[in-house]
């Protein structure tokens, strides 16, 4: 047999799932449906604006740095990978000219509330010391497997838990809450809407709903850890991984989409690609969705009962609300008079009026329309990273991420007909921050509910399956399909829809590998 095992998908986890499989002596073979490696995490040049170039999805890199770390593991600098650190990640522009930053530092970003009230900086600092208390001692528990984590994990988890005893119990109080309980503690509109928007563009589910909390830990985590973003784009992070695998003698091939796994006598046996070639191996790792393995690439007689049951009740896109993402080749750099934001502030902005325009945006996603102006988020890259844009020219390339929208529209309109004019409504809405930037365009990139990353991922879901309590932790994606392993012999699931989440940090690639060499 020509190959160990076969990695379905050369998104960031296929790739880190294989590169530790190569590193460990096992002949891999990466296939990539797509052009180029990547998946989600991917780097194109805008259609149009020939060296300016785009994070086609995400642009953020959270967890990627925290020790034990697949770059540091890996040595993925050896394949060329650097970094930036925007601080501060994220600057809240209100309708009236008032701002606040997110800042890695916990007081700086005090301060920065403080300036709007005192108030509200000493309730974000009560809330999130004990969110930061509570995250710090999950983390080894993140980086392990789900169901079976090591002694060394469960060593390290209770130390932490009783370096942070007092704070813990109290965290866990204020992620059992609904976001919009915790909002309500704020008495500024400028930071009410601000966590508003962001629960709601972060985990898809609404602001009302218990346990929807988990925006919170992200900015706990960015508050014990820098965010970073690779240099060259996000792409740059998966050519690093595709290198570090051909390395250890692996094989990455792109443009071989799998048609389907081979299953006989309940034990996976190879792929057959689109083009009809059939591949052997002794084991195949799926980095695809859940949705997609198993009703897509698998024939449903081979599928055993439970598993199909368990996919077809996993939420995906359960609330109807999806993204739309646009990029932007601009001349020049933008500006916003209003709110004297300087150029360091760039790396991250959330316009969003208030906590009562999120909720009639709900009820607006709900019924498949759209709102009258758009929440959105706003990133100009090339601020700090000049690879972005051709050598000496003064312009930028700006990320546009409109994480609410229906993901269906009503009265029979299509999201590839109804692009252009809801992009004319997020240009309009940014036009009143920052006068004269629609002038500045030169070349333009959309990616609607309907396109994103299609037809490879189910419903163009970037997490795969909906982040809730049910889909988590030893039940993510269902209970049977947990730890990596299928019921299926010799067949893998790794990927954005595995434990712990989904998120550029290669966690759920690198804990398929060790589970398998295990």
């Amino acid at each position: 047999m020509e190959h160990d095992v076969i990695v379905i998908g050369a998104g960031h986890n296929g790739l880190t799932c294989a590169a530790y499989l190569a590193k460990a002596g096992k002949r891999v073979l990466v296939l990539e449906a797509n052009k180029q490696v990547g998946g989600f995490c991917l780097t194109e040049e805008v259609p149009g604006a020939p060296g300016y170039r785009m994070n086609t999805y995400g642009i953020e890199f959270p967890f990627t740095m925290i020790r034990p770390s697949v770059v540091d593991e890996l040595d993925l600098s050896r394949h060329g990978l650097e970094w930036v650190y925007p601080d501060p990640h994220n600057t809240y522009l209100g309708p009236e000219g008032t701002s606040w930053s997110m800042f890695h530092d916990l007081d700086r970003t005090c301060e920065s509330i403080a300036r709007l009230s005192q108030h509200d900086a000493d309730y974000y600092k009560r809330l999130m010391q004990p969110i930061m208390a509570l995250t710090h001692t999950i983390l080894p528990y993140l980086m392990d497997h789900p169901t079976r984590p090591g002694m060394r994990t469960i060593a390290s988890l209770i130390r932490r838990a009783v370096k942070h005893r007092k704070s813990l119990l109290p965290g866990a109080r204020i992620m059992m809450m609904s976001p919009l309980q915790i909002i309500n503690g704020f008495e500024r509109e400028e930071i009410k809407a601000f966590f508003a928007t962001s629960t709601v563009t972060g985990t898809f589910q609404e602001i009302e709903e218990p346990l929807n909390t988990g925006i919170f830990l992200y900015f706990a985590m960015m508050h014990l850890y820098p965010l970073q973003r690779a240099v060259g784009g996000s792409g740059a992070f998966t050519d690093a991984l595709a290198a570090c695998v051909r390395a250890a003698g692996g094989e990455v091939r792109t443009s071989a989409p799998v048609q389907r796994v081979i299953v006989r006598d309940g034990r996976a046996r190879g792929v057959v690609l689109q083009n009809g070639e059939e591949l052997q191996a002794s084991e195949i790792v799926s980095s695809t969705d859940p949705t997609s393995l198993f009703t897509r690439l698998i024939e449903k007689a081979s599928v055993p009962p439970i598993v199909q049951d368990e996919v077809r009740l996993m939420q995906v896109a359960g609330n109807g609300i999806s993204h739309f993402k646009a990029d932007l080749a601009l001349s020049r750099r933008p500006s916003f008079p209003r709110h004297a934001l300087p150029e360091d502030h760039f790396g991250g902005i959330t316009i969003a009026p208030s906590v009562d325009f999120i909720q009639r945006l709900q009820a607006a996603n709900r019924r498949g329309e759209i709102a009258d102006k758009v929440p959105f988020f706003m990133a100009i890259p090339s601020v700090l990273d000049r690879t972005m844009v051709p050598p000496g020219s003064q312009g930028d390339v700006a990320y546009i991420w409109c994480g609410a929208v229906p993901h269906t529209l009503s009265g029979g309109r299509t999201w590839p007909d109804h692009k252009p004019f809801y992009l004319d409504k997020v240009l309009d809405h940014i036009e009143e921050y920052s006068p004269g930037l629609r002038e500045s365009i030169i070349g333009v990139h959309t990616n609607s509910p309907a396109e994103f990353n299609q037809p490879w991922v189910y419903r163009g879901s970037s997490r795969a399956l909906d982040l809730i309590p049910s889909q988590t932790a030893m039940w993510r994606p269902s209970p049977s399909l947990a730890g990596y392993r299928t019921p299926i012999h010799g067949l893998w699931l790794t990927g954005h829809g595995t434990h712990p989440m989904s998120g550029y940090n290669g966690w759920p690639g690198r804990n398929t590998a060790r589970t398998m060499l295990k």
